[in-house]
């Protein structure tokens, strides 16, 4: 299996446990799936939109890649219509408003950088800001443990 399609099965984990968490407190909380880009799930009592990111690496770097653009197209924050991202790091889960994350990146001055990235298929450029998890977590509304950790 490639490392893209590895990635890409353990971020639909993630989805689908955050998905379960969320619907203790709410209970029509629905994983969108891939074919809808702007968020992954949807919570219909509050009406709100949640996009799920899992970042493994950021538990040794100590940093979380936030992505603005892919092969020069908007994408990340610049296109997600989420309310809430939920970062998983495989130590402490994050949720942070999408205005947070574009406040701290501003606030910051966090500048952006470009990078390839073999995606399996094909190597793209991935532009995003890399953002210290201790620079974000004023900016969260809740800390918590992982969902992801892996037996």
């Amino acid at each position: 299996m490639s490392k893209f399609k590895e990635d890409l099965e353990i971020g639909g984990e993630f989805e689908s446990r955050l998905c379960t968490l969320l619907q203790k407190r709410y209970p029509t909380a629905t994983r969108i799936g891939s074919s809808f880009a702007d968020f992954d799930i949807f919570i219909a009592e509050t009406g709100k939109k949640i996009e799920c990111k899992y970042d493994k690496r950021a538990s040794e770097t100590g940093n979380i890649f936030i992505e603005l653009m892919s092969n020069d197209n908007s994408s990340g924050i610049f296109k997600s219509k989420a309310d809430y991202y939920y970062i998983d790091t495989g130590r402490k889960l994050y949720c942070v408003p999408l205005i947070k994350l574009f406040e701290c990146i501003i606030l910051k001055n966090i500048k952006p950088s470009t990078h390839a990235v073999d995606n399996g298929n094909f190597e793209m450029e991935m532009t995003g800001c890399i953002v210290p998890i201790k620079t974000l977590e004023p900016f969260c509304i809740q800390i918590q443990e992982t969902l992801m950790k892996m037996n």
